[in-house]
Parts: C-alpha cells; sequence; structure tokens
C-alpha cells in the first residue's frame, strides 16, 4: 500500500506537473473519493459492509502546427483500502498522433471505442476491459498500438497493429460486487497462441456518416479480450484462457429528431470454441423542452449472444432506461435503468445520479440491485447479495 500511495502521489505529480510547465500545454487532473455501502451481510467473512477508496487522474495534451502534432497522456491510480488486488496504476495513453495530409498516424498507448449502444457495447474489442473499476462493462484498460487513419470523402479507413496483449484484471473475494467467491489467479492465464501476451493483433475499420446514417464496419484478429474462466478444483481457483479470435462486426445509427435508431451486431470465430452471432439493438427516444427545458430520454435495447449462459450473462436480454437530464447550471442527469433477462426474469436495475457542485467539484450516486437472479447466469449469480450504495466525489484541478 505504501509503494501504491508513493506512486499516486508522487512519480504522477512530478511527471505530469513537469510536463505542464515545460510548455504550454494543458494540463487537468481529477481526484476522486468512492465510497460504497453494501446493504446486505457478505457472503465471506474477509468482506464487509463499507469500502472506500481513492483514484487519481492527471492528463497532459500539448499540440503543434495547428493540431498536426498532439502529445497525449493520461494515467488513472486507484487505491483501495480494502482489497489491495483493487488496487492499481494504468496507462490511459501515452501517444503521439501526426497528420501528414490525408493520413493521421498515432503510436504508443490510447483507447478506441467503437459502437452505438447504451446498453452493452458488442463490437468494442481493441481495449481490455478494466475489470475492477466499474460493473457496468465500461471502463477499459490502456492498449499499446500503432494506429494510421486516411480520412476521404468517401469515409475514414483505419488500421492497427497491436503488438502486446493486456490481460483483463480481477479483483480477489475480499471485494464484493468486482468478484464471485472463488478467487481469480491471473499469474496462471492460459493462451492458445503459443506467444501468448505477445501475439500481435490487427484491426481494420471503415466508418462514414450518410445523411441520418452513421455507419462502422470493423474486422479483428487476435487475441480475444473476453477470458473463459476454467475451474482449478486441486487449487480452488478460477484459470483465465484467452482463445484467438476472428471478428467482423458493424454498428449503425440512425438519427431523427427525436429517435435514435441503434444496431450492434457481429460474427466471430473462435479457435476453440468455433463460430457464433451476438447482436445488440434498440432506440432511444428524447422527449425535448418538458418541465421548463428538461429532457427525458426513454431508452430500450435487445442483446442476444449465441454462445448461451455458459459464456456470457447477456444472452437473451432486454435493457430498458430512463434519462432526465435538467439542462442546468450543474449539468445534472438522472439515468435509471436495469437488464432483465428474458429467459428466467433475473433483473439488475440501477439508479445514477451525477451533478456539478461548481467549476471543481462533482457528485455522483449509484445504487445497483440485483433481484431473482438465477444461478445459470455467469457472473451475478455470484454476487447476487451485493445490491450496493456508491457515492463518489469528484475534485478538478
Amino acid at each position: 500500500m505504501v509503494k501504491m500511495i508513493k506512486a499516486m502521489c508522487i512519480f504522477p505529480l512530478s511527471f505530469f506537473t513537469s510536463l505542464a510547465f515545460a510548455s504550454e500545454g494543458n494540463f487537468n487532473a481529477e481526484l476522486s473519493l468512492e465510497s460504497m455501502y453494501f446493504f446486505e451481510a457478505p457472503t465471506l467473512p474477509q468482506q464487509s459492509h463499507f469500502y472506500t477508496s481513492l483514484t487519481f487522474q492527471p492528463e497532459y495534451k500539448q499540440s503543434w502546427d495547428f493540431n498536426k502534432k498532439v502529445l497525449n497522456a493520461q494515467l488513472f491510480v486507484r487505491e483501495d483500502f480494502n482489497d489491495d488486488s483493487r488496487s492499481h496504476v494504468d496507462i490511459r495513453e501515452l501517444s503521439w498522433t501526426q497528420s501528414v495530409g490525408d493520413f493521421d498516424y498515432k503510436v504508443g498507448v490510447s483507447k478506441e471505442f467503437w459502437g452505438v449502444a447504451e446498453s452493452y457495447h458488442l463490437v468494442d474489442i481493441i481495449n481490455q476491459l478494466d475489470n475492477v473499476e466499474e460493473v457496468d462493462f465500461q471502463s477499459r484498460l490502456g492498449q499499446p498500438m500503432v494506429k494510421a487513419s486516411y480520412l476521404s470523402d468517401v469515409g475514414s479507413f483505419h488500421a492497427w497493429v497491436l503488438p502486446y496483449f493486456r490481460e483483463r484484471n480481477f479483483t480477489s473475494n475480499k471485494s464484493r460486487a468486482f468478484s464471485g467467491t472463488i478467487n481469480v489467479n491471473e499469474d496462471e492465464a492460459k493462451y492458445y497462441s503459443s506467444k501468448k501476451e505477445k501475439h500481435i493483433d490487427y484491426a481494420l475499420r471503415y466508418s462514414n456518416n450518410f445523411d441520418e446514417y452513421d455507419l462502422g464496419f470493423s474486422y479483428f484478429q487476435g487475441t480475444s479480450r473476453e477470458p473463459v474462466l476454467t475451474y482449478d478444483a486441486a487449487n480452488n481457483q478460477l484459470v483465465p484462457f484467452y482463445d484467438q479470435l476472428k471478428q467482423l462486426s458493424t454498428d449503425v445509427q440512425w438519427t431523427g429528431d427525436a429517435l435514435l435508431l441503434k444496431l450492434e451486431a457481429l460474427l466471430r470465430d473462435e479457435a476453440t470454441f468455433g463460430s457464433s452471432s451476438a447482436i445488440t439493438t434498440g432506440f432511444e427516444y428524447t422527449l425535448f423542452d418538458i418541465n421548463n427545458g428538461h429532457d427525458i430520454g426513454i431508452i430500450s435495447e435487445y442483446i442476444y449472444d449465441g454462445r448461451g449462459k455458459t459464456r456470457t450473462s447477456f444472452d437473451n436480454d432486454v435493457f430498458w432506461g430512463v434519462r432526465y437530464t435538467l439542462n442546468d447550471i450543474g449539468s445534472t442527469e438522472i439515468l435509471a435503468g436495469g437488464f432483465i433477462d428474458l429467459d428466467n426474469a433475473s433483473h439488475v436495475p440501477r439508479f445514477k445520479l451525477q451533478q456539478r457542485i461548481n467549476d471543481k467539484w462533482k457528485y455522483e450516486l449509484i445504487v445497483q440491485g440485483y433481484e431473482n437472479i438465477d444461478e445459470d447466469d455467469l457472473f451475478f449469480y455470484n454476487i447476487r447479495n451485493d445490491d450496493f450504495f456508491r457515492f463518489n466525489l469528484r475534485y478538478y484541478l
């Protein structure tokens, strides 16, 4: 813990502030205090009702030649006071981007996002999931890459070479909501490829917009970001296995005056488990200027994954949501929603409120529940007793 605190307080500040004072770049940082309270009694004796942690996120950006050359650096540090396995440091971004005519080149560590869905991003595969940060599958680790982009009148063409694979991180069973009762031994991870994490992955993407349509077509070949957890009975632990994957995907969004129609779909071929398909599709309809300038968004999405419940918690599910935006000085936003399993009626509801207090302070409140969770559910059954209240207080430097 002492080493982590030193990394959190000394190295990031000295490195990023030295960059900030060395030139006229843009430096900012975010400090956050997170508190989590679990309503039900813990499953294991080493677990607790109350958890706290700190995060620090400095970011620096410098550009030259009218943004033709850009240096971008972003660090993420978490210190968890209950579970050391949730404490970690990650380079989210440390990249150099240069434009030459219609071509852009990027080298370093970076994050890329593909997809249009609100609930579950099927096609977003470049970056590994940061599994100890959120339970909504949104946070991602930085990925080493070389990227080339060609911007033309007929669309944007992108190509990636990914020279190093990032393994998914896991908390220990001291944590709640992020893990089950059996620990995952990341050090014993197995791979289909003999090159393991040094296997070179590739990705291609084309994107364009045609009037109301935003289209994306992508191809990925390499190590699957989603491990299969196999049970090691002799040591009572789970061991990750990373297969080789070929994936062809598309994401489409149609934008009307108040209606968004969304689609993410893919075909995958896994070296060990064979071929399967998956789809996320749905809509968001917004009622504008309700109650003196407020907006209400109604969201519904359907998720299907042909791999079934032995591989995913979202094989035949519906996501529902209502977003209430006040459009006030504090950018207040409320989102209530949840996943419903159409096979067994399992329900994972969530309520989220976020608001700026002033230019320096912001808070975020989340209430997460698990109702009627079926024992066949791959992930949520292990944390079915971990309903929680989560509060983040953020300060921006």
